[in-house]
């Protein structure tokens, strides 16, 4: 199942989607750029999973808790979109994985299972 089809089907209220979205953005400009590859899939993946829900005030952070390792995982994906995962977007989404109460342990596993299918994708597998 593709990234979108996966958060999308997690069925989360719009408050939450609110929240999942505001925060891949501020995840993405952490490191206080967003290049135009990291702005088009933060945008269309934002639009995708908020789209009906502009008026919607985004719920608390700890309402992401039951999707945190698939927020982690799209935090992580939109991160490398531009090439690199630099030293700010990864203190980003250790600060996000630790308030939502995921070891560091398992977000390096979270952050390996990313980069292993992103390399699987560049080589066409």
């Amino acid at each position: 199942m593709r990234l979108r089809e996966e958060i999308l089907a997690a069925g989360m209220t719009p408050a939450v989607a609110r929240r999942f979205a505001e925060s891949l953005r501020d995840v993405a400009l952490s490191d206080g750029r967003m290049g135009s590859a990291e702005l088009v899939a933060v945008e269309s993946l934002i639009d995708s999973i908020t789209a009906a829900d502009d008026d919607v005030a985004p719920a608390p952070i700890d309402a992401l808790m039951p999707y945190r390792e698939l927020f982690l995982r799209t935090c992580i994906y939109l991160c490398v979109v531009d090439g690199a995962y630099g030293v700010e977007e990864a203190r980003a989404v250790s600060e996000l994985a630790h308030r939502l109460g995921l070891s560091s342990h398992r977000l390096a596993a979270v952050e390996e299972e990313v980069f292993q299918a992103l390399t699987a994708l560049a080589a066409g597998r």
